[in-house]
């Protein structure tokens, strides 16, 4: 999803989910529903996450600088976490009010909550499809918004639907602390996933033997070491390492570079390289230790162990 595209469907995500905030609230102050008021509180939530992560969106779009050389991508991974701490907090709220309901039980009027949460279902719904797709996790974290706020949705009909068939009207309370749960399983996931990529740890689904292995099989490439991969984000993924390299010409050499970066790219969307080919001038044993090496499972010559490339 390009940039434009991205930053006009997180902007209508943002007008609709405050249209939902707006009627939720109304109707869980009508019905003394702590259910809707907890679903009609997240929603609110929700609108200031999905504005933040349309103005993240637009900030990762601006040029690099002489002081961010990889630009502003990042700031997406900063709102996202921003967001899903806000949604914990949000979580904490919903449990409190539940407890208290709990021990004093309301009479909630279930056709309203009905009602109410059948119309926010349908506009987050809408939400959801406008942001599904998006490998950001910036909108991620807002399409999980989106999609908390449907569940939260379908638990306070279910809860109208208990309340209507049995007046049983301590599902309300009970169904708030299921919405709760919910939530804070998904914003937990994501802060684990907006930490990882922030501590630069290898991206999910990239196994840093197998990068190594397709390095290897590349003729002319004798060892691989200080191989390193991260992600600028969750679709921003970087890779830097040095090759020892058989005798060869710089042009020879060039040519292995550009066309072992393009197979990195088409198997590991590995998108951004920095290869540094040594043949000549090896790196001291000091900078390419043994332990990264068994670290990384990559396979070594005791020539190239030594500091002093093999050659074929």
């Amino acid at each position: 999803m390009g940039p434009p595209r991205r930053n006009r469907r997180l902007a209508a995500a943002a007008a609709l989910a405050a249209a939902v905030c707006a009627v939720e609230l109304g109707a869980a102050v009508l019905a003394h529903s702590v259910a809707l008021l907890a679903d009609a509180g997240h929603v609110a939530v929700d609108v200031l996450g999905l504005v933040f992560a349309a103005a993240a969106a637009h900030q990762a779009t601006r040029r690099p600088t002489g002081r961010q050389t990889y630009g502003y991508h990042r700031v997406g991974v900063l709102v996202a976490l921003a967001n899903a701490v806000v949604l914990l907090a949000v979580v904490g709220g919903i449990a409190v009010l539940a407890a208290l309901r709990l021990h004093h039980p309301g009479h909630p009027a279930a056709p309203l909550m009905l009602g109410a949460a059948g119309l926010g279902i349908v506009g987050n719904g809408l939400g959801v499809v406008w942001l599904r797709g998006d490998r950001s996790l910036n909108v991620r974290a807002a399409l999980l918004h989106a999609l908390s706020d449907v569940v939260a949705g379908l638990a306070v009909v279910v809860a109208a639907l208990v309340i209507l068939a049995t007046d049983w009207t301590l599902a309300d309370p009970i169904l708030s602390l299921v919405i709760a749960a919910l939530i804070a399983v998904m914003a937990l996931r994501l802060v684990r996933e907006g930490v990882q990529v922030l501590l630069e740890a290898v991206p999910a689904g990239v196994a840093v033997g197998d990068v190594a292995a397709e390095i290897l099989a590349t003729p002319g490439v004798v060892t691989v070491h200080d191989l390193h991969i991260w992600g600028l984000t969750a679709e921003h993924r970087v890779l830097s390492c040095h090759l020892a390299v058989s005798d060869q010409s710089l042009g020879e050499a060039e040519h292995l570079v550009r066309e072992l970066a393009d197979r990195l790219c088409d198997r590991f969307q590995l998108r951004h390289t920095t290869i540094q080919v040594e043949a000549c001038h090896p790196c001291p044993p000091d900078l390419c230790a043994e332990e990264d090496v068994a670290q990384h499972n990559h396979p070594r010559p005791p020539a190239a162990v030594a500091g002093t490339p093999h050659r074929s």
